[in-house]
Parts: structure tokens; sequence; C-alpha cells
């Protein structure tokens, strides 16, 4: 059911915002939402991203896994939403899919150093 609106309210906007910790690259949905973003004739340009990472540690941790992504580790536990993402990848091609989500590698970096000169001003 998430899924049925995803492309009507992706649409709608100009820009996606994507939260990234250290699971995005694990779920499939979340990949998913890049591509229905690109799908719907949005562009990696308009994507903006903010990191989740506390220290240095969770930060490097997060941009290596999105440089280190592959769409065949992705996992999406409702069965139904699995079957119309693998789809979804499957008319992208993995090849695309990969290059897409490893294209966002320097937003996240960026976000990384952000969440982490946060959290220090924080301490």
């Amino acid at each position: 059911e998430r899924l049925a609106r995803l492309a009507a309210d992706m649409c709608r906007c100009r820009k996606l915002l994507l939260v990234v910790g250290p699971c995005f690259t694990e779920s499939l949905f979340c990949v998913g939402q890049l591509l229905t973003w690109l799908a719907a004739g949005g562009a990696s340009s308009d994507v903006e991203v903010v990191a989740i990472a506390s220290d240095d540690s969770e930060a490097r941790d997060l941009v290596a896994s999105f440089d280190a992504f592959h769409v065949l580790y992705a996992r999406e536990r409702e069965r139904s939403a699995r079957h119309v993402l693998v789809h979804a990848v499957e008319v992208a091609t993995m090849s695309r899919v990969n290059d897409e989500v490893r294209a966002l590698l320097p937003k996240v970096k960026a976000a990384g150093d952000v969440a982490v000169a946060d959290a220090a001003q924080h301490q």
C-alpha cells in the first residue's frame, strides 16, 4: 500500500530528501524510492541527502555502504512490496540501479561530514 501512492506523490515534488542511515543501502524500499524519483522524471541533482551519523566511524561506514552498494543485497520484508520493487529493478537494470545509488556518494560523504560536525557541536 505504501508503494501505491509513491509515484503520484513524487511527481508533485521538485526535490527528493533522502535521510540516510546505516540501513539505507540494505533496504529495497529506500532504493525503490530513489528509482521512483528518477522514473518520475526527477534528477539526481535535485536529491538532497541528510545523513544519520554520530561520529567519524559511522560516517565512514555510511559512505562505504554507498561505495560498495549492490542492489542484490538490498531486502524488503513485505512480500507484495518486494514483488513490485524487484520488478522495478529488473526494468531499470541492476547496473543502472547500482550506478544511481553510487552516484550519491559525494552527497552522502558531505552529509556525513555535516552530521559528524553537528554531533560534535552538541556534545
